[in-house]
C-alpha cells in the first residue's frame, strides 16, 4: 500500500468516526427532545395525576425501548462496517506480504545469477591469465635459447 493510500485510508477512518459521533449526538438530541416534548405534552394534558404518571411511565418505557433498538441497530452497523474495513485491511496486508515475498525471491534469483556470472567471469579470466602466463614463460624460454 502506498503512503498516499494509507493517508487517504486514515482520513476516511477519521471521517467515518466523525459521522458516527455526529449521528450519535444527533440521536441523543432527538431522543432528549422527544422525551421533553412528550413529557411536557403529557403534563399539560387534562388528566388525573395517576393517569398522567401512568402515561409518562408508558411513554418513557416505549421511548427507552425505541432508543435501545436504535442503539442496537447502530452498533450492529458499526460492527459490520468495522469488520468489513478490517477484512479489507487484512487482505491488503496479505497481498502486500505476498508481493514482498515475490520481490524477495526475484531479488535472490537475480543475486544468484549475478554471483554465477561473476564466478564464470573469474574462471574465464583465470584461464586467460594462465594462458598468458604460459605464453610469457614460453617466450622467456625461447629468448634464453
Amino acid at each position: 500500500m502506498k503512503i498516499f493510500d494509507m493517508i487517504e485510508a486514515k482520513r476516511r477512518e477519521e471521517r467515518r468516526k466523525k459521522l458516527i459521533e455526529d449521528g450519535l449526538k444527533c440521536f441523543a438530541g432527538l431522543a432528549t427532545g422527544l422525551a421533553i416534548g412528550g413529557a411536557a405534552g403529557v403534563l399539560f394534558a387534562p388528566k388525573s395525576g395517576d393517569e398522567t404518571r401512568e402515561d409518562i411511565k408508558n411513554f418513557y418505557n416505549e421511548k427507552k425501548d425505541q432508543a435501545e433498538e436504535i442503539a442496537r441497530n447502530a452498533r450492529e452497523k458499526v460492527q459490520d462496517k468495522a469488520q468489513g474495513i478490517y477484512d479489507k485491511g487484512k487482505k491488503a496486508l496479505d497481498n502486500a506480504k505476498d508481493k514482498a515475498d515475490d520481490l524477495k525471491l526475484k531479488a535472490l534469483d537475480k543475486a544468484e545469477d549475478a554471483i554465477d556470472n561473476t564466478r564464470e567471469g573469474l574462471e574465464k579470466a583465470k584461464k586467460e591469465a594462465e594462458k598468458a602466463a604460459d605464453k610469457a614463460e614460453e617466450k622467456v624460454e625461447k629468448a634464453k635459447k
